[in-house]
């Protein structure tokens, strides 16, 4: 029983130090490992450097009433997208709510002046060498999220919306 005793004991203890040096030379890197590894940067993630710093046209065209000053922003014009760039500024966010500007069934028609005034400060944008992002800002809960129950409805609007033929 103590030969039992003792052998289990050193074999215990075998283990414990042999754990201990395979841990030790695991956890010791080696020059190579020490090096930073650097992975290339996908396509878009250089995009999105490039777009670096972005600014935000908010409170303006994604007004919910008929007029982009109506939250008290001036109007949007070429010498603020102009002065936006010679900033440093590589893009710019403008928030868009269609809502006010979408005609009535059956053909949805966005206001010709309203998507005029859209494809300008765009433009502008463009122009001064920005990249430009553009979304539906408030659409969504103001007719979009209306999906689930009318889910007709919705999307014919979202499509003639896009499409004056429709």
């Amino acid at each position: 029983m103590n030969m039992r005793k003792s052998f289990l004991s050193f074999t215990i203890v075998t283990t414990l130090l042999l754990s201990l040096f395979s841990s030790l030379t695991t956890a010791a890197p080696s020059n190579e490992e020490q090096q930073v590894r650097v992975t290339p940067k996908s396509e878009i993630q250089s995009y999105v450097d490039n777009m670096q710093p972005g600014w935000n046209l908010g409170n303006t065209l994604d007004a919910t009433s008929d007029d982009e000053t109506s939250w008290g922003n001036p109007r949007v014009t070429k010498a603020l997208i102009n002065k936006i760039s010679e900033q440093g500024y590589k893009s710019i966010r403008i928030p868009i709510t269609w809502d006010k500007h979408i005609g009535a069934t059956p053909n949805y028609t966005i206001d010709k002046a309203y998507l005029d005034r859209v494809e300008e400060v765009v433009g502008w944008a463009l122009d001064a060498k920005l990249y430009v992002m553009i979304n539906i800002h408030h659409d969504s809960w103001l007719w979009v999220s209306n999906m689930e129950k009318q889910q007709d409805d919705v999307l014919k609007r979202y499509k003639c919306s896009l499409d004056p033929n429709c």
